[in-house]
């Protein structure tokens, strides 16, 4: 239960619902839809840490958001968060907020990004997907950073890639 104003959550799981389901709903639905009540700015997307600056990615579902955070998080490049992109306006600078230390990846990515690499994962009741936790494999940044790049992924529907520039304010009103 999330108040009005968006500034208590009251959780009420059900005996059978494991608490690694119970954590993974609330910081990946319940926090994000939250903080949105409270008039903050979340999107459906992933971001990572390039040189203590945001680049985050976003678009519809199934196109390879986390896979994207994913690829760089286990070559060197720490991921900041995965599924609830949430950005906030200082000062007319915008930063990423560092999210859930975890993402969900499809068996396919988590094989072709991870492999046989040692990955503490923790298993979700309500989704195919594989929720894997950071460490040594998949980097995490924990700090806010500046968002400098915002690439979005589209609709699934094109038939190449285009890479235009848009203006972050553009992008985030």
């Amino acid at each position: 239960r999330i108040a009005g104003d968006g500034g208590d959550i009251a959780c009420f799981p059900l005996p059978n619902v494991g608490e690694d389901t119970v954590n993974s709903v609330l910081m990946n639905q319940v926090v994000p839809l939250a903080l949105s009540v409270r008039g903050e700015r979340v999107y459906h997307g992933s971001a990572v840490d390039f040189g203590d600056e945001a680049v985050a990615f976003v678009g519809a579902s199934g196109l390879g958001k986390s896979t994207l955070a994913a690829s760089f998080a286990t070559s060197g490049i720490a991921f900041l968060t995965d599924d609830a992109l949430h950005v906030a306006v200082s000062d007319g600078d915008i930063f990423v907020t560092a999210g859930d230390p975890s993402l969900r990846l499809w068996d396919d990515s988590r094989m072709a990004l991870v492999g046989s690499r040692q990955v503490e994962t923790r298993p979700t009741a309500y989704a195919e997907k594989t929720r894997l936790l950071a460490g040594t494999v998949l980097r995490h940044c924990s700090e806010r950073r500046l968002l400098r790049r915002i690439y979005h992924l589209g609709d699934g529907e094109a038939r190449q890639v285009e890479i235009r520039a848009i203006a972050p304010l553009e992008v985030v009103p």
